[in-house]
């Protein structure tokens, strides 16, 4: 029985303590109702987590959103955020930035360090990549969105047989055969170089 009374006394301490020491979840004012099927959402998501909705965040709780940083599968179509070095002198806010795109703020500074067009993140609705765009371009990043679409992620490249040079340029398919003429004012850039494997 002493034993007993001395390990109550041991831990008496443990009964003063709070339950919780800090306030993890959201107020009831701050949750948003979707219009869709009208259930509540934490201010911290983009869509409903019931029925996939698009929910209407307030500018004043927008800083709480954060990105669905998903890996997609292969069948999906993603919206690829690209950063574009500033020409804006100021100084972007790294650590703010690397926080919202859940990277170490190492890497977020070597993929800047490049200073050329590079990847962030891939996305999976528009309506999230525009406001990663956006939220970024507040923390002084300068993106932009490429969808899946656009990149034909889907298509495998063609290798050519053969190029020939005319008023137009004539392409051959190197597996089929088949040719394509393409008008020169419809060329942008063509790009000599090999392939080395």
């Amino acid at each position: 029985m002493e034993k007993e009374a001395d390990n109550d006394k041991d831990t008496e301490w443990l009964n003063d303590l709070p339950i919780q020491a800090e306030n993890i979840g959201f107020k009831p004012e701050e949750m948003i109702a979707c219009k869709k099927c009208g259930r509540s959402n934490p201010p911290n998501r983009l869509n409903c987590f019931y029925c996939a909705a698009d929910l209407e965040i307030s500018p004043e709780l927008s800083h709480l959103a954060k990105l669905n940083l998903r890996k997609l599968e292969n069948w999906e179509k993603g919206f690829n955020i690209i950063h574009f070095p500033n020409a804006d002198p100021s100084e972007p806010d790294i650590e703010a930035a690397a926080r919202f795109l859940t990277l170490e703020k190492e890497v977020l500074l070597q993929i800047l360090e490049v200073k050329k067009p590079l990847p962030l993140a891939r996305i999976e609705s528009q309506r999230e990549a525009e406001f990663a765009v956006q939220t970024l371009g507040e923390h002084g990043l300068q993106c932009s969105v490429v969808s899946d679409e656009i990149l034909e992620t889907d298509r495998f490249p063609v290798r050519l047989r053969g190029i020939e040079f005319t008023e137009n340029l004539i392409l051959t398919s190197f597996n089929t055969g088949e040719t394509t003429e393409i008008s020169s004012e419809e060329i942008l850039l063509i790009v000599t170089g090999e392939d080395f494997e």
